[in-house]
């Protein structure tokens, strides 16, 4: 039951980084983006960690390059569901205005 325990915490802490979760629970009014990145919905969080790997702002590279792999799996999972809110909605920045500070 303690490994259960430590497993599930462990998760949690993983998921508050990761990138797929973070695009998919964005508030796309505020969701910021970096010129000239546009973030696709279909893999978005391989999409937004690239944009930080790229991008002169950030500083966690290694950090950004662990959750990698798991932002791939995560997007994967939810690919169906991405690929419809993209057909129907666009890019995460498609707002010039809205997105890039």
């Amino acid at each position: 039951m303690t490994r259960i325990i430590i497993f599930i915490l462990a998760l949690q802490l993983l998921l508050q980084g990761c990138s797929t979760v973070a695009t998919l629970s964005a508030n796309e009014d505020n969701f910021k983006c970096d010129p000239p990145f546009k973030i696709p919905r279909a893999y978005s969080g391989v999409a937004n960690d690239y944009r930080f790997l790229m991008g002169k702002k950030y500083t966690d590279e290694g950090l950004t390059i662990l959750d990698m792999p798991f932002s791939f799996i995560a997007d994967t999972i939810v690919l169906p569901y991405t690929i419809y809110r993209q057909v129907a909605h666009g890019n995460l920045c498609n707002k010039t205005e809205a997105c890039c500070d």
